[in-house]
């Protein structure tokens, strides 16, 4: 199964991590090894997962994994042979701005 970043969610998850090295030096590498284990493990599992609660049912649903340690989720949907992360979204802000980026 391949894994595809949009070009948003790569740009979410290179700001966040840049926000979590300007308060603490590492602490946004620490970030992004969460996050890309817990994107190893969206590929592994993709129907594991719970979907996003609140957002419009679309086929394939768009799911969600809460990063441990971080106040961030992974949006994605799983289609045959490609998991397509949406956004790297923090939970606590702006809830579903992201949903027009699915398909």
């Amino acid at each position: 199964m391949r894994l595809a970043l949009l070009a948003e969610a790569e740009a979410e998850l290179d700001d966040a991590a840049t926000w979590y090295d300007d308060r603490s030096e590492g602490l946004g590498d620490e970030f992004l090894a969460v996050a890309r284990e817990a994107m190893m493990l969206v590929v592994d599992t993709p129907e594991t997962w719970p979907l996003w609660p609140g957002a419009p049912a679309r086929i394939p649903p768009i799911r969600r994994f809460e990063l441990p340690r971080f106040p961030y989720a992974i949006a994605y949907q799983a289609f045959p042979g490609l998991i397509a992360v949406l956004g790297i979204v923090h939970e606590r802000r702006r809830p579903l701005y992201w949903i027009g980026r699915a398909r």
